[in-house]
């Protein structure tokens, strides 16, 4: 079996890809991931290895169709060796783009054998009804003039009546949907527990110039689950999130959370007045206590500051480095698995 998840948008496939490892191989052992320019006969070595225990084996390529295309076409070697794939394998295949030729190659040769699933980020009409379809996944509804206020402030696509089939024109136009799941995901927490996102609120608390802190690594950090948080921090890199970014604003998460344990019986309100901070951030990070309590808060908001001075300083070279030690963990913590 092979599956293609082709298009631009990474976390449509990071959720589709999850979504098939769950089923195919929850434990992860008869999994394996290949990068970009790894060789075919490394990666179809594996494709014919059996899994372990019986198991289905699940084989990950990035790039691997792309690399073998020219002008728009698939290589005959590939589609070769794409059709000796044992049953008991399903390779997944990760493409930023593919043309329709190279599509219809695919079809031609597998047939049933494989699945193409275009995982490009929706446009026009269709983005709007995707970010209300992703607030219902967290419990809340988006009026349509509010998701249209929230992709006008983070200058997200265009959804006028001119843009409903507008998936073609400029297709290298970024829509980062990870941005707006993240302010999705924030906005869920801040308007609980009422379960309307309106555009009061989109205006209130969605700022077009922070670079978003991704909304995974602040729930690692709060579950105290190091593996994590090294994993958010690794695909922050990849992403291209500056890291003095991630610093300021996990500092700044953790500062508002110090303000509201320290402040639970004073109203939000009179808490925001006395800090400066905004009155829906505080009522959030009320309803979302770190396990560590007050303590690891303390501990992680100083490891922070020191991480900022030692780079004012110049002491600090590698700050990704560095941030993944001061976010290391207490002997509490769950620790790295092994895969």
């Amino acid at each position: 079996m092979l599956t293609v998840l082709y298009g631009t948008s990474d976390l449509l496939k990071r959720e589709r890809l999850a979504q098939l490892l769950a089923e195919e191989d929850p434990s992860g052992l008869s999994t394996t991931r290949f990068a970009a320019g790894t060789t075919l006969d490394t990666i179809f070595t594996a494709a014919c290895t059996p899994g372990f225990f019986g198991e289905k084996r699940v084989v990950i390529a990035e790039n691997l169709v792309s690399t073998y295309c020219r002008a728009g076409r698939i290589d005959d070697s590939l589609l070769s060796r794409l059709r000796e794939v044992p049953p008991s394998t399903h390779l997944v295949c990760l493409e930023v783009s593919l043309t329709e030729t190279a599509l219809g190659q695919l079809r031609t040769a597998l047939g049933e054998a494989v699945a193409l699933v275009d995982c490009t980020a929706p446009r026009g009409r269709d983005l709007v009804r995707w970010v209300q379809e992703r607030a219902h996944r967290y419990g809340v509804a988006i009026e349509v003039d509010a998701a249209r206020d929230l992709l006008a402030l983070l200058g997200i696509g265009d959804t006028g009546p001119g843009a409903a089939n507008a998936r073609t024109r400029d297709a290298e136009e970024a829509i980062d949907l990870n941005r707006l799941d993240t302010e999705l995901a924030k906005l869920a927490t801040a308007v609980f527990p009422d379960k309307v996102i309106s555009r009061a609120v989109i205006h209130e608390l969605v700022d077009p110039s922070e670079a978003p802190l991704g909304w995974e690594l602040v729930d690692a950090v709060r579950r105290d689950r190091y593996d994590a948080v090294l994993r958010e921090l690794a695909r922050a890199e990849e992403t291209g999130t500056p890291p003095e970014v991630l610093l300021g604003q996990l500092a700044s998460h953790l500062e508002t959370l110090l303000a509201a344990m320290l402040t639970p019986h004073l109203p939000s309100d009179v808490v925001a007045a006395a800090t400066g901070l905004l009155t829906a951030r505080i009522n959030q990070a009320r309803r979302q206590l770190p396990q560590g309590g007050l303590q690891r808060v303390r501990e992680l908001l100083l490891a922070l500051r020191a991480v900022d001075a030692g780079l004012k300083r110049g002491t600090i070279n590698d700050i990704e480095a560095a941030l993944a030690a001061a976010l290391g963990p207490p002997d509490h913590w769950a620790q790295p698995r092994s895969h």
